[in-house]
C-alpha cells in the first residue's frame, strides 16, 4: 500500500501507487504512468523526454467523438508514421 504525507497544500507519496495491475510512478519501477520531476508523462515508458511520451507497438494515439468516428496517430518501425480516421472520415490540413 502506498504511504501518504501530507503537508498544507499537498499529498506527497513516498512509494509508487497501484490502482489494480498498473501503477503511477515517479521511479520509472512498475511500467505504467509514470511522471517525471520535470513533470512530463510517459504512458508505458519509465523515462519521458518530452511533455507526453506514449510507448505502444499499437496505435499511441486515438481521440474519438464517438465509436466509430475517430483520429488513429501511430508510430511503427522504421520510424514511418500513419495517421488513420474511423468510417470513411477525410483528413483536412
Amino acid at each position: 500500500m502506498a504511504e501518504v504525507k501530507f503537508t498544507r497544500d499537498h499529498h506527497l507519496l513516498t512509494r509508487n501507487l497501484k490502482l489494480n495491475d498498473n501503477y503511477i510512478s515517479n521511479d520509472g519501477d512498475n511500467e505504467g504512468i509514470s511522471i517525471t520531476d520535470a513533470g512530463y508523462v510517459g504512458l508505458g515508458v519509465s523515462d519521458p523526454d518530452r511533455p507526453l511520451e506514449i510507448f505502444n507497438t499499437n496505435a499511441q494515439l486515438k481521440l474519438s467523438y464517438d465509436s466509430d468516428s475517430y483520429l488513429s496517430i501511430s508510430c511503427l518501425a522504421s520510424s514511418n508514421s500513419s495517421i488513420t480516421t474511423g468510417e470513411s472520415g477525410n483528413l483536412v490540413m
